[in-house]
């Protein structure tokens, strides 16, 4: 439990700009994960690791760490909510960074749609992250994305 509780610390440091200590609070998350088997932990501690490599410059190490975990992510070593969680992340790191190519890459590794194909949580997510990134977002598009996100039916074509 205490390396979980060690993520959320973890953000707010990166966020903070405390890279080096960010960076040994990843590490520290990873030691647990290690220590008790729990690949959930594990991915986010890689995940964690990669952010804070990146954040202080280390971009080759950070990419590296990052595909180690995009790994575990498309070949079901973690759970369904891992999973989403740290697809949308590396997702999100690439682009920051301007690594679209990788972005794309990962994208196409997980098989686009069909990463998504066994759990309903994650074709929410997807959907919700597609309409709230479409360039032709409507004033009442967020409400349709929170429904579709609390699993409620909605009479919309999503694609």
């Amino acid at each position: 439990m205490r390396g979980f509780v060690l993520v959320p610390a973890f953000l707010q440091t990166l966020e903070d700009g405390d890279h080096a200590t960010a960076s040994a609070m990843a590490r520290q998350i990873v030691e647990i994960a290690q220590r008790f088997g729990d690949n959930d932990l594990l991915a986010f501690g890689l995940l964690c690791r990669g952010q804070a490599s990146l954040a202080l410059g280390e971009t080759s190490s950070g990419r590296k760490l990052l595909d180690e975990v995009m790994v575990s992510v498309t070949t079901a070593e973690v759970s369904p909510i891992t999973t989403g969680i740290v697809y949308c992340a590396v997702i999100e790191a690439c682009i920051d960074g301007c690594d679209l190519r990788r972005a794309a890459e990962w994208t196409d590794a997980g098989g686009g749609r069909s990463l998504y194909a066994d759990c309903a949580l994650q074709r929410r997510l997807r959907d919700v992250h597609v309409i709230t990134q479409h360039f032709l977002v409507k004033p009442d598009t967020l409400t349709t994305a929170g429904a579709i996100l609390a699993g409620q039916d909605v009479d919309v074509m999503v694609f």
